[in-house]
């Protein structure tokens, strides 16, 4: 636990030095202690935005037919996530620690994945699948990481200006990435460990 909080003091301070673009929040994202990872965050109103993908399909191959959804501008949080095994995943919106009054889960595989590219390598999109509008990638769906790959949970609003904090529980066989370097083209270089 002291590894993990000096890792993110050390992510926090690179993070405060690159001044001229926001960067995506995955700052605010910090496992928590139990069964299963909880991964807590927000969106604000400085958090950046994309133009949202949507889709029915899973493609374990990253080629999920998404569509343009018609809701641009949407602020997001981008979370790398890795799989210890070939399992199916879960990852929920907690009702009891979820703000956002309609959030969107995209899961996105790719080495590098490009914000300003939603339709492309997709490989899950869900919303409300949990409790209420919540959304949730559950173990029925048949959603699965190839261990030592790199995931992008992209977790985003329905509509334009929705801001609030959420909870997303994960399966037990899903962490942070180990580390990861990521270049975009809409957000400049980022790079940083997750673990």
């Amino acid at each position: 636990m002291l590894r993990l909080t000096s890792i993110v003091l050390i992510a926090l301070v690179s993070f405060a030095a690159q001044a001229r673009e926001k960067q995506p929040d995955i700052r605010n994202v910090a496992p928590q202690v139990g069964h299963k990872s909880v991964l807590i965050g927000s969106l604000t109103a400085g958090s950046p935005t994309y133009d949202r993908a949507a889709g029915a399909d899973v493609s374990l191959e990253c080629s999920a037919p998404f569509t343009d959804s018609a809701n641009d501008g949407v602020h997001l949080d981008i979370i790398c996530m890795e799989s210890i095994d070939f399992e199916p995943v879960e990852l929920m919106f907690s009702a009891s620690g979820t703000t956002l009054a309609d959030p969107v889960l995209t899961i996105y595989c790719q080495a590098i994945w490009d914000p300003s590219m939603p339709l492309d390598f997709g490989v899950a999109y869900d919303d409300d699948s949990g409790e209420g509008l919540l959304s949730a990638i559950t173990y029925d769906m048949d959603v699965r990481f190839f261990p030592g790959d790199v995931y992008w949970v992209v977790v985003s609003t329905y509509a334009a200006g929705m801001i609030g904090n959420y909870e997303l529980v994960a399966s037990d066989n899903l962490s942070l990435c180990s580390a990861v370097s990521v270049e975009t083209t809409a957000w400049g270089a980022l790079k940083s460990t997750y673990r």
